[in-house]
């Protein structure tokens, strides 16, 4: 029994074939084919399905086409639609993309923010398909009126596996037309904001199977024309049940580009203050539990910023010598906590602001600072973020007993000792390095073998590979650091004018 499960994501499109005992058996990856274009960023639907397929058919060709099942993962919001044809016929505008923001308030004119809340599950925000699916009506009308369906990206690769257009709970999630309670299309919404109902899809669990890849498609990969194909889902969502989150209170901290935690709960916090910092509620796996996702627009991309803009010379020098940069500096040994205070608004900032025009800043530097403690700063600066965020959550009565580390940042003993310190949480890691696919994995032996649970195969406890303990002494350094650190962003709003 083979499965093959693939991670869509905004840089890299990786994929996996695994056996039924999970083990890995290939690995292929292709770049994300990303446009931008006046500080808009687009994929269009035939590069992507033309990637995806690329890798699908490099995967399948190792194994003689023996694959029984296939699965995906993916980020949220961006959105093709297709004609009657079953065409593509717009790019997929990505969530970071400065598009929607005049529609969004138009259509909090027409319903009421607390009652989008209430259904959807989420703060208004231009982050949401709504905004964009409404910026197309306005803006390119012939186009919104030629679609039939619109399909996220998961949802779009299965359309284009299967044929049949639908879309899972966590990615519905997404849009800001989705019901969150009832899982359903909210007719109020979608209405209110003069959209066609017709144009969302039929609605699956993202472990249904939705049917066998085509005949046609399955000669063009090489693929065993019986695989079956499964609904799919978000990638936070599948990063979490691939790496062990069976239960209410247990969390994802996931650190790559950006850094994102994703909490689970049992009831929806009824606090007007939960959705004003910008959390939200998304269905889980496990029955009657819910999803919130905490996040950061820069995490690892600090570290890459300081790599490339910074040490540029250092970095090729390091390379040409064989070694990786951010474990050479992860190794250094310094005092902790750093004696800088850095604010890690590079690039704006996630959840609680959603503030686009916030910017980074690095206070504390002398003549005698070293590069390696701006590194460390760095990794300080972007934790401290997720601790605002974890504090807040908690403040709604969301509790972590657990955080499970994933992504590129999972790699650094270093950086997780320090999250488990500045938490005061035990932090730990897995041995699948790609949370997501193994996500697919687990979802795909569910499907195939409805006798096994869901939650039976994401509790799995021979999958933890290490557990970093906080240090009680740094604990409380990090406490006093921290309620400095949680002062900056006021303050240099204030100094900036920014109301």
């Amino acid at each position: 029994m083979n499965i093959l499960g693939l991670d869509i994501g905004t840089t890299t499109i990786k994929g996996q074939i695994l056996n039924q005992q999970g083990d890995v058996l290939v690995y292929d990856e292709e770049p994300t084919p990303i446009l931008e274009k006046d500080k808009i960023s687009y994929i269009s639907p035939k590069k992507l399905q033309d990637t995806t397929f690329k890798v699908i058919h490099s995967l399948a060709k190792s194994v003689d086409g023996k694959i029984d099942a296939m699965c995906f993962s993916s980020f949220g919001e961006a959105f093709t639609l297709i004609n009657d044809k079953g065409q593509p016929i717009c790019d997929f505008i990505l969530f970071i993309s400065n598009l929607g923001n005049k529609e969004i308030d138009q259509l909090n004119k027409k319903i009421d923010r607390q009652a989008i809340q209430n259904i959807a599950g989420v703060n208004p925000n231009r982050m949401f398909s709504i905004s964009k699916l409404l910026y197309l009506k306005n803006n390119q009308p012939s186009i919104y009126q030629q679609a039939k369906k619109i399909l996220l990206v998961s949802p779009f690769i299965v359309y284009s596996l299967s044929g049949i257009a639908q879309c899972d709970y966590s990615l519905a999630s997404r849009t800001m037309c989705f019901d969150v309670k009832n899982k359903i299309w909210s007719k109020e919404i979608i209405d209110k904001a003069d959209l066609n109902f017709d144009l969302f899809p039929s609605l699956h669990e993202c472990s249904e199977i939705i049917g066998k890849i085509k005949p046609d498609v399955a000669i063009q990969l090489g693929i065993n024309p019986n695989c079956l194909i499964l609904s799919s889902g978000h990638d936070q969502v599948m990063a979490a049940i691939g790496s062990g989150v069976y239960k209410q209170d247990m969390a994802t901290d996931g650190t790559g580009t950006a850094e994102c935690l994703a909490v689970t709960f049992k009831n929806i916090p009824t606090n007007q203050s939960f959705y004003d910092n910008n959390y939200c509620v998304v269905p889980y796996i496990i029955p009657h539990t819910y999803i919130t996702y905490a996040f950061t627009s820069t995490g690892g991309g600090l570290l890459k910023w300081f790599k490339d803009k910074i040490l540029t010379i250092e970095s090729k020098t390091l390379i040409t010598e064989g070694k990786d940069f951010y474990q050479h500096y992860a190794n250094k040994k310094i005092n902790l906590p750093t004696d800088l205070l850095i604010l890690p608004h590079f690039d704006g900032t996630g959840t609680p602001y959603l503030d686009a025009e916030s910017v980074g800043a690095i206070i504390g530097l002398t003549q005698s600072t070293q590069r390696d403690e701006i590194y460390f700063a760095l990794m300080e600066s972007t934790t401290f973020e997720i601790k605002l965020n974890i504090s807040l959550l908690e403040k709604e009565g969301l509790k972590i007993n657990a955080i499970i580390a994933t992504g590129g940042g999972a790699k650094s003993d270093s950086w997780l000792q320090m999250k488990s310190d500045i938490f005061n949480q035990k932090i730990v890691t897995v041995k699948q390095s790609e949370t997501g696919i193994y996500g697919c994995f687990i979802l795909c032996m569910h499907a195939l073998n409805p006798h096994l649970s869901i939650e039976a195969l994401i509790r799995n406890d021979n999958r933890i590979k290490n557990i970093y303990i906080p240090n009680q002494n740094l604990v409380n350094l990090y406490n006093d650091k921290f309620v400095k650190y949680i002062k900056l962003y006021p303050l240099l709003k204030q100094l900036k004018g920014d109301k």
